[in-house]
């Protein structure tokens, strides 16, 4: 990271270069992951959490150093983030109307450090 903590393009490259193998690798059983919480009605807003170290969001799914990845994957859920503060109540159906749009994307919730996150939708189909 450089000293005021923004990516620059090289970094940003590498990063994502390293979530899309990570995600090539897991795809399958994230689908299946997402599928089960639309079915079984726990959250139209399924979000997958990435982060290099142990985070207490969501529910673990994968472990980096089990399939020897860069990325864990935690399954979280749009009312998660709500009932955590990471989106705001008053900001939670603006959230809807951008993932709606989304419905062909992962939507990624990449953790970078403890202080530093940010949402990004990847095209299943890219993967």
């Amino acid at each position: 990271m450089s000293e005021n903590n923004k990516l620059h393009p090289t970094e940003k490259e590498l990063l994502l270069a390293e979530i899309f193998e990570d995600l090539s690798i897991t795809k399958v059983y994230i689908d299946r992951v997402l599928e089960e919480i639309k079915l079984n009605d726990v959250s139209n807003y399924p979000i997958i959490v990435l982060s290099k170290t142990e985070i207490q969001l969501g529910l673990k799914i994968i472990d980096k150093k089990e399939l020897d990845i860069n990325w864990s994957f935690n399954i979280s859920h749009l009312e998660e983030f709500v009932l955590k503060g990471i989106v705001q109540k008053d900001k939670a159906q603006d959230f809807i109307k951008v993932y709606k749009q989304h419905t062909e994307h992962y939507c990624l919730f990449i953790t970078l450090s403890e202080t530093e996150a940010d949402f990004a939708y990847v095209k299943r189909k890219q993967i």
